[in-house]
Parts: C-alpha cells; sequence; structure tokens
C-alpha cells in the first residue's frame, strides 16, 4: 500500500516522470501473484468478506471519487486518470477474492458451454504473455489511436494485447512458449 501511494503521490501530484508510468514497479503488481500462491496453497487471506463484489462495487465508487478528487484537487484530468491507483488496487483486490469464491465457480458452471466462457478461459491461459508484452503497446495506442480516455485506452490495450498474444501462441514453437510466458 505504500509503494502504491508513493508511486500515485510522485507522479501525479508531484508530476515526476517515470518510464514506468505505464506498468508501475513491479513490486506492487506482487499482491496479485501472492494472493494466488496463498489461495493455490489453502491459505486464508488476510481480509476475506463474504461478499467481495459488494466490497469491489463500494472501492469502484471510491476510485471514481478518487479521480475525481486528483482534478479537483491538482488538475489532473479526471478522463485521463489512470486505472493505477490504491483505490483500484483494492478494488483489484476483492475482485479476485471473487474469482476464487464458490459463487464465482457456480457461476462459471453455468455459463461453461458459452463462447464468452471460452474467451475467458482463453485469456486467461494467455494472460501472463498480455502482462508482459502489454506495455509494447501503451505507448502507440495512447499516442495515435485512441481518445485521450484512459478506460477506453485501457480496454484497447487489453484487447490489442490478447490479439497479438492469440498470434504469438499460434505461430510460435511449442518448444519456446514456456520460455516466452506460455
Amino acid at each position: 500500500m505504500i509503494g502504491i501511494s508513493a508511486f500515485d503521490y510522485l507522479t501525479k501530484i508531484e508530476g515526476l516522470s517515470l518510464p514506468v508510468v505505464g506498468i508501475s514497479p513491479f513490486p506492487v503488481w506482487m499482491i496479485f501473484y501472492v494472493m494466488g500462491v496463498m489461495k493455490a496453497q489453502g491459505l486464508k487471506l488476510p481480509f476475506e468478506p463474504k461478499r467481495p463484489l459488494l466490497w469491489a462495487a463500494a472501492a469502484a465508487l471510491l476510485s471514481v471519487a478518487h479521480a475525481a478528487w486528483f482534478d479537483a484537487a491538482f488538475g489532473f484530468p479526471f478522463t485521463k486518470n489512470y486505472g493505477y491507483s490504491l483505490t483500484t488496487h483494492i478494488m483489484s483486490y476483492f475482485i479476485i477474492l471473487w474469482l476464487f469464491s464458490d459463487e464465482a465457480k457456480g457461476l462459471y458452471n453455468r455459463i461453461s458451454a458459452t463462447r464468452f466462457a471460452a474467451t475467458i478461459v482463453e485469456l486467461g491461459s494467455l494472460s501472463f504473455f498480455v502482462y508482459l508484452t502489454h506495455s509494447l503497446f501503451i505507448g502507440l495506442l495512447t499516442s495515435r489511436v485512441t481518445p485521450d480516455i484512459w478506460i477506453v485506452r485501457s480496454a484497447a490495450t487489453v484487447a490489442v494485447s490478447f490479439l497479438f498474444a492469440k498470434i504469438v501462441h499460434r505461430f510460435c514453437p511449442d518448444k519456446f512458449k514456456r520460455i516466452i510466458g506460455f
């Protein structure tokens, strides 16, 4: 939390231009890896509420308020406010908790035969490669293609990164797939 807040403060309030602003420092993303490892080992996470989606919705509202505050207090435009902040990390935490829940598993079982579910599974299988390569597209999409709204740029980045991952996965020899993140 300290790392995320410090990065947020330095880049948005102090206006520091850091070369990693698009992806942020790696250690702040470790919480999500650690969550997966702990859940895979059957360990209980520090805060696991009964209804994580309600907490995620509250965190999403808090994130919007946080972005509006940055706009009002520091002139950091709401439409440019990156999805990377302490409040969006909190929201992500609760969404991931929900994804590990019995409720999410039950929902997936009900929709597992649909194309939507197959796409989600495919995205999940390619997600590490998407994570490793998405920053290649951020600069291109933000400077030339998409409107100046972070949510649109984020969605476009995920879509293009996913398409790139599908293409590379299809044509990459099997012996190299594990090395490059598949």
